[in-house]
């Protein structure tokens, strides 16, 4: 069995970055010369993940930062405010990504379909092992731009899949299976910024995630002795923790 890993959470941006900035120039330098659409795609999806990835760091980094004489419940919520501005750049790059699969006319050339295979398929490996560990880090750390990062790159993982299928489609005679694989990461790219901007609004609106969670700290707290009556229970998220008011 497989045990966790015990990285510091700003190591593990630094790898979900390193990792996916060397996998963001393999994609997009080889799809471009093997004219692969799906590829190329998924490259920009990669450049998109930098994007979150140094944003979320950013973000943790910020929200630690104890509270002052200016924000005196600190800066917790400076990673709800990262998720909100990724989220927005994040589906107008899902809809360029889109775009471009629509109405590209770059053609895949076939001598070169054995790299692009090559390096769809080495994504995948990296992607799936970057989501275990950050996965791992992010419960851990209770951080939710890390576990935002850990559903994206399982995200990159499946659409890996997904371009190793389209590229193998056009190789046998499918011209519309990359173009259509490039519409799909789109789509993804796009739902994945809904969530994220979502989830920021959520923190930012003081959404409670567990609608039970008021009544049972009333009941906790009309149990201390002493206590004859509870009126009013008020949770406030902050960053990756709530503060209760009684």
């Amino acid at each position: 069995m497989l045990r966790a890993p015990q990285y510091p959470v700003g190591r593990v941006f630094a790898i979900g970055l390193i990792g996916n900035t060397v996998l963001a120039a393999a994609k997009l330098a080889v799809g471009w010369f093997g004219g692969s659409v799906a590829l190329l795609a998924d490259g920009w999806h990669s450049l998109s993940d930098i994007l979150t990835n140094g944003g979320g760091w950013l973000a943790h980094t910020i929200s630690k930062v104890p509270p002052d004489e200016d924000h005196h419940y600190g800066h917790g919520n400076a990673e709800a405010v990262a998720g909100v501005l990724i989220g927005l750049m994040l589906v107008a790059g899902g809809i360029g990504v889109a775009w471009s699969g629509l109405f590209s006319r770059v053609e895949l050339r076939h001598s070169a379909v054995g790299l692009a295979l090559a390096v769809a398929v080495l994504s995948i490996g990296a992607n799936v092992a970057l989501s275990w560990i950050t996965t791992q880090v992010a419960r851990r750390a209770r951080s939710q731009s890390l576990m935002a990062l850990a559903r994206d790159n399982l995200s990159d993982a499946l659409t890996g899949v997904l371009v190793v299928l389209a590229i193998a489609g056009t190789h046998f005679g499918l011209p519309w299976a990359e173009p259509l694989a490039a519409v799909v990461i789109g789509a993804l790219i796009v739902f994945l910024g809904f969530h994220s901007l979502a989830d920021g609004l959520h923190v930012l609106m003081d959404r409670v995630p567990d609608p039970t969670l008021r009544g049972r700290l009333a009941g906790d707290a009309g149990a201390v002795s002493g206590v004859r009556d509870v009126q009013e229970v008020r949770v406030h998220p902050l960053g990756d923790h709530v503060r209760v008011y009684l």
